[in-house]
């Protein structure tokens, strides 16, 4: 799915048969935008250290994200953070699934990323170098 009446479509027609728009998974592909865009797509957006993504007209859902994601609470087995993984050059992942009982469940790939991507972290630390490497300093 890759704009909201898509979106719409599918949780009607999930919740109608089975009761729970988040029953069945799904896949959505947003596209990364730098700015609100008007329209009908879903887009994914980077601000404050947050993704946020449009899945509805003038709604964004805020999603926590960490570079070592997924995070999840030790005591409450709850997720804290989603992770993104990288899948191509401007094409990533969220990871795990969205799943928001009641509402929906899907796969999110993100495309158009910009190079780095905006939550890239681009210091690599000492220990990480030799990690990786094999090397020391």
């Amino acid at each position: 799915m890759k704009t909201i009446t898509e979106i719409g479509a599918w949780c009607d027609s999930v919740g109608m048969e089975f009761g729970d728009p988040a029953e069945k998974v799904g896949q959505i592909f947003a596209r990364y935008v730098a700015a609100e865009v008007p329209g009908d797509e879903i887009l994914a957006h980077w601000e404050n250290e947050t993704l946020a993504l449009r899945l509805g007209h003038s709604e964004w859902l805020p999603l926590n994200v960490h570079d070592d994601g997924p995070l999840i609470n030790r005591e409450t087995h709850s997720l804290v953070a989603f992770g993104l993984e990288k899948i191509g050059d401007h094409i990533w992942t969220l990871t795990p699934s969205l799943n928001m009982p009641g509402t929906i469940h899907v796969f999110v790939v993100i495309f158009d990323v910009p190079l780095p991507a905006p939550w890239e972290r681009r210091i690599i630390l000492p220990y990480e170098f030799a990690a990786a490497t094999g090397r020391r300093f």
